[in-house]
């Protein structure tokens, strides 16, 4: 099967192809088992900015614009997606941020469901969110 049709991939392009989609199917396994484990699966990430307000006209666009932030996270519980809003006077998008915001959804979802006593998160590997001390610190 080509990778990709039109283009000629060296053998180690091939290999680093063939390995990342490996890892990717091994991560789609893993969240499924833990969907099937009973436990509460929380996937999250962190919108790319949104710049506001949103406009098409021209003279307005070239203004000074608010940048808001949006962490979103999906429970596989009761397929209930809650999502952290604040913007960038209120503060800015790094580790402490993201964790604050997710410490706030995580109190919402347990006084929502007293009787699970397992959540799992998921996230991609981008440092504010999910690979810093802060994040840990806080869980």
């Amino acid at each position: 099967m080509d990778i990709q049709k039109g283009r000629d991939f060296s053998e180690a392009e091939r290999q680093a192809i063939e390995h990342h989609k490996f890892l990717a199917r091994d991560a789609y396994e893993e969240r499924e088992r833990d969907r099937k484990s009973g436990a509460a699966v929380w996937c999250f990430d962190l919108e790319n900015v949104l710049a506001m307000p949103r406009t098409t006209v021209s003279n307005f666009f070239h203004k000074r614009k608010l940048s808001v932030y949006n962490l979103t996270v999906h429970c596989s519980v009761d397929k209930n997606v809650f999502c952290a809003v604040w913007n960038e006077a209120e503060n800015g998008r790094g580790g402490n941020a993201i964790a604050s915001a997710l410490l706030k959804v995580l109190d919402q979802f347990v006084q929502m469901h007293t009787t699970n006593s397992e959540i799992i998160l998921w996230s991609d590997s981008c440092v504010p969110q999910n690979r810093n001390s802060l994040m840990a610190y806080a869980l």
